[in-house]
């Protein structure tokens, strides 16, 4: 296996792309018998006093269920808790780096207006395409997902981000410094397999159902759902590759830094 890090200054080499492109593949050839999760999506009546549309997706994938509504100012503080704050979830993640606090209320705030079609947020073009808690047993956080804009037209792109004792496969040192500032019983009591493959597969059915209501992004109807991946965080692209997106380039993104990723996409039908 290559060292999926670009050197500086030079390009990505070819047999590296070559050897990315086969193991996506391979993955998804082994995937032939994947039966995708169940998801029943829907839509509550706005409060006269509250503008915002408020949406659940219910999900059964195995024996397990999984609930996700959209996401609320007040949930920054579980977002920052477990999410945001802990260098474990975000080393694979974007930028890979921690946010503060007030950070994290601004990002939540941002998802949480495009809900409402009076914010100024929603008429950017962004109405509908915002955040959603995931919760399991008991209501439990388990993490927080979203859907956006991405660079090309037409196109909403997807982040998925999961407590790391939700993780199919979680570090072994949660219980000493991998969860900062949690306590040991404050973790969950069990960890939730195929989490990551319940939240793409739950986005690209939402992505679906925006458009079949003739939402649009950005003043375009939508055509596809876009997500990033670092090749050496395989929970990311497996969940994509399950849920039926494709890499259209293997690359890198300069300003998150030198790891080598999976851009991936699915097309509208």
């Amino acid at each position: 296996m290559p060292n999926w890090i670009k050197e500086p200054g030079k390009p990505i080499p070819s047999e590296t792309i070559v050897e990315a492109m086969n193991l996506y593949h391979e993955y998804v050839r082994s995937q032939a018998g994947f039966v995708p999760p169940v998801t029943n999506i829907s839509f509550e009546d706005a409060n006269p006093d509250i503008r915002a549309v408020k949406v659940h997706i219910d999900v059964q994938y195995k024996d397990t269920e999984f609930n996700m509504r959209s996401v609320e100012p007040d949930d920054a503080i579980n977002v920052y808790k477990y999410l945001t704050n802990q260098p474990l979830v975000c080393a694979k993640y974007a930028t890979k780096k921690t946010s503060t606090f007030e950070a994290t209320q601004q990002r939540v705030k941002v998802l949480s207006d495009r809900f409402d079609p009076e914010t100024a947020e929603s008429k950017k073009g962004l109405f509908m395409h915002g955040g959603f808690v995931v919760t399991g047993e008991n209501e439990e956080f388990l993490g927080m997902i979203n859907t956006g804009t991405a660079d090309a037209e037409g196109y909403t792109e997807i982040g998925v981000r999961f407590r790391a004792d939700a993780w199919s496969h979680p570090p072994e040192n949660l219980g000493t410094t991998g969860m900062i500032g949690i306590a040991p019983n404050e973790h969950l009591q069990r960890t939730y397999p195929g989490a990551g493959t319940v939240a793409v597969c739950a986005l690209w059915d939402y992505t679906r159902k925006t458009k079949e209501l003739n939402h649009k992004i950005k003043g375009v109807d939508i055509i596809g759902m876009r997500a990033v991946a670092m090749i050496d965080n395989p929970g990311g692209w497996k969940a994509q590759a399950k849920a039926g997106m494709i890499p259209r380039d293997v690359d890198v993104v300069e300003a998150y830094g030198p790891e080598i990723r999976f851009q991936t996409q699915k097309l509208m039908p």
